[in-house]
């Protein structure tokens, strides 16, 4: 025999349809075919059954040559006749028991799904040592029925096989006695080696990552000190990136001024910002802290009993027992409760590569009646998670180029308002919940608070809140007696005088400075004050009566006549202290 001829021989010899790498839409296809061909062909009246049979098989060989195109599967008749019962026979005798195995198996691999395959897929399949399948079926290539000794040691090379006989073999030795975490260690590792070559070797991914990528056994994978380094990095950079991209086109706006001759003068500049609007923040960050909101449907809260409700507000210290509430409004004031999410700003000034900037943060406060605490949360899913640290994570509002000047900073008071008026607009969790979000506090450095409130920045009356005076400050008692000035009464301490009320709605961001002695004169008998005759005593009155009070709240700058509530700002408070930077 020539040396060609044993080479077609061995070659003859590998091909097989019933091998367990066999290609799974080769031998469904051969299947099918060799059904549809045996119901539809008639067996002609001269015909012998032996001329019948082949006249079938090579109808056969035609469909499935006209299907399966390329060297990869190809296959010559006589071949193909003498394989061709085995695997008619390995369909016929499936076992029973295991019928929807079969049904699965050869709706997989039908020809339908062979089709719609792209080509790039199709080209990973063959007839023999078929990869696409090997990959991306091995479940269902494990459902075809092996069992010479031949295949054997092939069918156990997949992953699935291994999987099914260990567990197998677990159930049939199964012991009745509790097993100590140290032996259940060593099962699971045991498992994870005889598994792990053969997982990896299949589907080219270890098989504890492939484990972390399971939603349900809570497992991470843990990165190196240079992955983490990487991550952060790139982090940066797309942030960077991102802020760059989409950085706005500059702005002209123009701002009005005093000379030194009393004289208005305009003039431009300016201004360059970038703006997260507050509505995709308030998504973001529920999106965020979903896993840790203590969400419950209206259903759950009608089905709680008058001392599961009482309960739950008493432990957020919302319960008066003084007030005789019925269920009903006590449910509600739950459902209110526990739907709020209340929000603090931030903001402060610094210089960047020879450029002052002024950024904007938005933070979410933690609220124990809203999120789980970190006891419940370990109970609930048993990982330790600081709560309050994963809600608190600042988020930037806004970030723009800017000077210290309140004429610059105030220009961008009216994107700020457009985000607020937003406020009321709903957003829902996943559960369809809707959630009512209120912007509470303000917080910043000194210069910030003065901003935010209206304040003057320096001065004998520095602060933001009080407007003490700053030579009494080491006085105890005149400290408690000083109150605090809410945002409102600072608009209507502004805008009680004639002149105070006419240079704020001209939008100019000092309006009690230069005045002259006529100005001065009405704008102090507006407020009751009838004293001094020099322009330097009428000075003096009026910044003891202002107490430092500059212009109307920074965020009613262009509104000053309107209340806070038209922006959503009726609960909006300034802070006193600033006690950590967000950033």
């Amino acid at each position: 025999m020539s040396k060609l001829a044993n080479i077609t021989r061995i070659l003859v010899i590998m091909i097989s349809l019933i091998h367990p790498h066999t290609c799974g839409f080769a031998r469904a296809a051969a299947w099918e075919f060799t059904r549809a061909v045996t119901a539809n062909i008639t067996r002609d009246e001269n015909a012998t059954p032996k001329q019948h049979q082949q006249r079938v098989v090579q109808e056969t060989y035609t469909r499935f040559s006209n299907m399966f195109v390329g060297t990869t599967f190809s296959i010559d008749l006589q071949t193909f006749q003498r394989k061709l019962p085995p695997l008619r026979k390995k369909f016929s005798t499936w076992n029973s028991r295991k019928t929807k195995e079969r049904q699965q198996y050869l709706e997989v691999f039908s020809a339908e799904n062979w089709k719609k395959l792209p080509a790039v897929r199709k080209a990973e399949h063959s007839l023999m040592n078929c990869q696409g399948c090997f990959h991306r079926y091995s479940v269902y290539q494990s459902f075809f029925p092996v069992c010479s000794k031949e295949f054997k040691g092939c069918s156990m090379r997949s992953p699935i096989a291994v999987a099914q006989d260990l567990a197998s073999n677990m159930r049939t030795n199964s012991a009745s006695i509790n097993a100590t975490r140290k032996e259940c260690q060593q099962a699971a590792q045991k498992i994870h080696d005889v598994l792990s070559p053969a997982f990896e070797q299949t589907y080219r991914t270890p098989l504890g990552e492939a484990f972390a990528m399971i939603k349900e056994m809570n497992l991470q994978t843990k990165k190196s000190k240079v992955e983490k380094k990487k991550e952060r990095r790139d982090c940066y950079k797309k942030a960077k990136l991102s802020v760059e991209s989409k950085w706005k086109e500059t702005e002209v706006w123009k701002k009005l001024t005093l000379d030194d001759n009393g004289q208005v003068v305009e003039s431009e500049f300016e201004v360059e910002g970038r703006k997260h609007s507050l509505l995709d923040i308030r998504k973001k960050i529920l999106e965020q802290s979903s896993e840790f909101m203590r969400e419950k449907s209206d259903e759950q809260y009608y089905e709680m009993s008058e001392s599961d409700i009482i309960g739950s507000l008493k432990a957020i210290g919302e319960y008066n027992e003084a007030k005789d509430e019925d269920i009903s409004c006590l449910r509600q004031k739950l459902i209110r409760i526990e739907r709020t999410r209340h929000f603090k700003t931030w903001h402060d000034l610094s210089t960047v590569s020879n450029h002052s900037h002024l950024v904007f943060m938005v933070t979410l406060l933690y609220d124990p009646a809203v999120y789980y605490t970190n006891e419940e949360f370990k109970i609930k899913t048993k990982q330790e998670v600081d709560v309050q640290a994963k809600v608190e994570v600042p988020q930037v509002h806004i970030i723009a180029r800017s000077s210290s000047a309140d004429s610059e900073q105030l220009a961008y008071i009216e994107t700020r308002t457009e985000c607020l008026c937003k406020l009321t607009d709903p957003i829902s969790t996943e559960n369809g919940n809707e959630v009512t979000d209120v912007m509470r506090f303000f917080h910043g450095d000194s210069p910030a608070r003065q901003y935010e409130s209206g304040q003057q920045k320096g001065g004998h009356f520095y602060c933001p809140v009080c407007g003490a005076n700053a030579h009494r400050v080491y006085e105890l008692e005149y400290c408690l007696r000083s109150k605090y000035i809410s945002l409102a009464e600072r608009q209507q301490v502004v805008l009680q005088g004639p002149i105070g009320q006419k240079k704020s709605l001209e939008r100019n961001n000092k309006p009690f400075a230069k005045l002259s002695k006529q100005e001065l004169i009405r704008e102090l008998s507006a407020r009751g004050i009838y004293e001094g005759n020099r322009k330097d005593e009428l000075e003096k009155l009026l910044t003891d009566e202002l107490h430092g009070i500059q212009r109307v709240p920074a965020l009613l700058f262009h509104t000053p006549n309107k209340g806070l509530e038209t922006i959503n700002c009726q609960n909006y408070e300034i802070l006193p202290f600033e006690p950590l930077h967000d950033i």
